[in-house]
């Protein structure tokens, strides 16, 4: 079985991960580390040098890399999802959740992380509120693609119906 946690930056998608691959004795892939690792590259350094054409390539390689891995959960970047092929790919070969957060609510935990997000890094914290919002706006109608979706800004209760969630698939 293959879970995989999609939504914003800064949703929980690899707290969250770590949890269930503990809880469920699972293998834990967070697929932008699995990607540094690949490239020996940060993901900040990725975008700086090369930008965000390539980096969504190689994504996207590396998803159908480690889609065929047997139980695993597998926390994907914010973007991955907004991809239709990357969709298609985790419905298909597994359970996909939606880890969904209002604009608030990740700018507070985001506004605190913007150094290590190379996205929003250089934004000014009024303007990372208009980033979030917006951006949030466009990827929704992909993220609600997902076959389940849980609203909850708390890691615990996240965690706890992400495995009446799995649960009930397996």
């Amino acid at each position: 079985m293959r879970i995989y946690l999609i939504g914003y930056m800064g949703s929980g998608k690899t707290s969250i991960g770590k949890k269930l691959s503990k809880a469920f004795k699972m293998n834990f892939i967070d697929l932008d580390t699995y990607i540094e690792e690949i490239t020996g590259k940060k993901i900040s350094m990725i975008f700086e040098l090369e930008g965000e054409q390539y980096f969504r390539k190689i994504e996207q390689q590396q998803l159908q890399i480690v889609s065929q891995k047997e139980d695993a959960i597998i926390a994907t970047g914010g973007g991955t999802a907004c991809e239709r092929i990357n969709m298609d790919l985790m419905n298909t070969r597994g359970l996909t959740i939606y880890l969904e957060m209002e604009a608030k609510e990740l700018y507070e935990r985001l506004v605190l992380q913007k150094k290590n997000r190379p996205l929003i890094a250089r934004l000014s914290d009024k303007d990372l509120m208009a980033f979030i919002e917006m951006s949030l706006e466009m990827r929704r109608k992909y993220y609600t693609r997902a076959k389940y979706t849980i609203r909850s800004n708390n890691i615990t209760k996240a965690v706890e119906k992400c495995s009446e969630f799995i649960e009930n698939t397996s």
